[in-house]
């Protein structure tokens, strides 16, 4: 007998990218880039926007003390409980509750990312990824068998599957931040935003100043790549101003990076 999905265990079907132009101010005059959605249900967006997201976490787990190590612990749920932590409300709960076990053990801070489907990128197979900071006096080594244990109990079955990992050297924790902030089309819907837990550092990110001028560049808006084509075809020959010169634009989101490239 096949196996009846609810609406919550599939991905919604995904929508084509809708690119735009950036504009951006200097000394230098506006200038233009184009790019894409950065919408995080885009197939053409996701592997820009895990870099991206991967980057900044990496950041942050540099400004970790010195001398403590990172920690990369995933929880699973079992395939006889995937259908009722499907629910968010039931889902977030265990998420709250990973978090408090992984405070027991030692945790001073750390980022979580749900991956909602297994390696094969279709079966739902929801598990929660952690990269985490032991707290001052606190180990790396953990027991593993303790909280398999716990992580049981919270989900309401006999047996779990935890998985654990640490590392102080470099390539080891980019590659995991990399995974682990990876997106997936057509379950952010699901998923929701990555979280943050404890104290972590604050990292202010800078998009690159002008090479020519040296300021960095103000976010003026962005233009529908249908008005620039229309310009390019059309209004370029009729004398019309460049649209991106007019006095104001639909604002969607700050541009984070430079520009000039």
């Amino acid at each position: 007998m096949q196996l009846q999905l609810s609406p919550e265990m599939v991905p919604r079907p995904l929508e084509p990218c809708e690119p735009v132009y950036r504009v951006v101010e200097c000394a230098c005059g506006r200038s233009v880039k184009k790019d894409g959605c950065n919408r995080l249900d885009c197939p053409s967006c996701q592997k820009h926007l895990g870099a991206r997201r991967g980057a900044s976490v990496l950041k942050k787990l540099e400004n970790r003390p010195s001398g403590r190590a990172v920690c990369y612990t995933v929880l699973t749920f079992p395939e006889s409980v995937r259908e009722r932590f499907a629910v968010r409300s039931d889902f977030d709960l265990a998420r709250k509750n990973a978090w408090r076990l992984l405070k027991e053990i030692g945790a001073d801070w750390a980022f979580c990312a749900v991956h909602p489907v297994g390696e094969d990128g279709r079966t739902f197979h929801p598990h929660l990824n952690f990269l985490w900071v032991p707290r001052d006096g606190f180990r790396p080594f953990i027991d593993v068998e303790w909280l398999r244990v716990q992580w049981s109990f919270v989900l309401g079955v006999d047996v779990s599957v935890v998985y654990h990992q640490f590392s102080g050297h470099f390539g080891k924790v980019q590659h995991w931040a990399r995974y682990v902030s990876r997106t997936f089309p057509g379950w952010h819907w699901w998923t929701g935003p990555v979280r943050w837990y404890g104290h972590y550092p604050k990292v202010q990110r800078k998009p690159c100043p002008c090479p020519k001028c040296g300021e960095y560049p103000r976010y003026v808006g962005t233009i529908p790549v249908s008005e620039c084509r229309f310009w390019e075809e059309e209004g370029f020959l009729l004398g019309l101003p460049p649209p991106w010169e007019r006095a104001s634009f639909g604002v969607r989101e700050n541009a984070g990076s430079c520009q000039h490239d």
